[in-house]
């Protein structure tokens, strides 16, 4: 097996396993990382990010585009995330949306000093989704209606879910 596929087993094995130790020795010293959330910079930084990631993925991305203003198309008709995100911004609390629910991951006691340490704010899960409940359907994607916006998460025909993007993406 060449080098790289061997790094990369190496990586998504690590990611599968939740080994942040084992993902992060997969980064070259002065590697770089950036995403909708951090842009980091060597591995003892990288280190800390996949140490720390403590909110499920899609509802960092959204609270952290719905921070910043950018408009977010949620399609939840298939369940997953997506579905959580929406249960929680029409006012149904997700038992997986809570930290009673997600300090059971390992290490997640020593968070809250790991990222007073790195300078991150601590946001609760409460707050993020009281944001997130505050700004509404159409405060989260004002590309689309509220009709609209609640159609997206609901349909479970594709055609209709390319279409309702597609229109909310050309009246920007």
């Amino acid at each position: 097996m060449h080098s790289n596929a061997t790094l990369l087993h190496k990586l998504f094995t690590s990611l599968d396993n939740h080994d942040h130790k084992e993902m992060s020795a997969c980064y070259h010293p002065d590697a770089t990382f950036s995403d909708i959330a951090f842009n980091l910079k060597g591995r003892k930084q990288i280190h800390a990010m996949w140490h720390m990631s403590r909110i499920p993925g899609l509802l960092k991305e959204v609270y952290v585009s719905a921070k910043a203003d950018q408009p977010v198309f949620l399609i939840g008709a298939y369940g997953g995330a997506a579905a959580m995100v929406i249960d929680l911004i029409e006012g149904k609390d997700r038992a997986e949306a809570t930290w009673e629910f997600q300090k059971a991951a390992p290490h997640a006691e020593d968070l809250p000093a790991l990222y007073a340490k790195f300078g991150i704010e601590w946001e609760s899960y409460e707050d993020i989704i009281g944001f997130l409940r505050a700004k509404g359907v159409v405060g989260l994607n004002p590309l689309l209606t509220e009709d609209e916006n609640r159609e997206l998460f609901r349909t479970i025909n594709l055609m209709r879910m390319v279409e309702l993007v597609v229109s909310g993406l050309s009246r920007v």
